[in-house]
């Protein structure tokens, strides 16, 4: 029984101070990916960050404009300002397309998770049941989830709280993806919080195999 997940690139064969962090930090910053680094991803993030990355294109867009005029009549500040209120409508397609992406990309991704999970339940009821390959399939479940801003939403949280207590899972967890075990902690923590929060909410959900 194989176990698919994401590539994780490695942390320490990253070099923070390369042309390619320099991009990727840039990327971040433009695309407002920054922002999943404390919220899982969702309609508020999805259109946050078209919110951001539209309005960075379209100023980024607007100042190359303005420097690439002979005679300027206004500073910057008044030029952007004039500028967003005639281009109102190009600012809004740029938005709704941008949100279209990162929803469709969004839903795609949970289409996966979702898929996954009834793999693995799946092949829990298998009278071939491999504990062994199964833990390892759960701990990629974990590591997909991470990686995808989904661990603590609320359709998967109770899963993962429940898959991170059986006996195999950490284990397979902390050999296979990189941060090992320290990345287990505090991915445990923020799903504990996460999910003592849901439960005084709204009660205990039912218990996941």
């Amino acid at each position: 029984m194989k176990t698919f997940r994401f590539a994780i690139p490695d942390a320490k064969h990253e070099s923070p101070l390369g042309m390619l962090g320099v991009w990727n930090k840039l990327i971040s910053c433009i695309s407002g990916e920054f922002l999943l680094d404390k919220r899982d991803n969702g309609g508020a993030i999805i259109a946050l960050r078209s919110l951001l990355c539209s309005a960075t294109l379209f100023s980024l867009a607007m100042i190359f404009r303005y420097f690439s005029i002979g005679e300027k009549n206004d500073v910057l500040l008044t030029y952007l300002l004039e500028g967003f209120a005639e281009q109102i409508a190009w600012f809004g397609a740029v938005f709704g397309a941008i949100y279209a992406a990162l929803y469709t990309r969004f839903s795609s991704q949970w289409s996966y998770m979702a898929n996954l999970y009834n793999q693995i339940k799946q092949a829990s009821l298998s009278e071939c049941e491999n504990k062994s390959s199964l833990a390892e399939w759960k701990a990629g479940f974990i590591e997909d989830a991470e990686y995808l801003h989904l661990a603590h939403k609320e359709n998967f949280i109770s899963i993962i709280q429940a898959w991170m207590e059986q006996p195999g899972v950490k284990e397979a967890y902390v050999k296979y993806t990189p941060g090992g075990e320290v990345r287990w902690d505090r991915l445990r923590n923020g799903v504990q919080k996460r999910y003592s929060e849901i439960v005084n909410e709204r009660g205990s959900p039912k218990d996941h195999k």
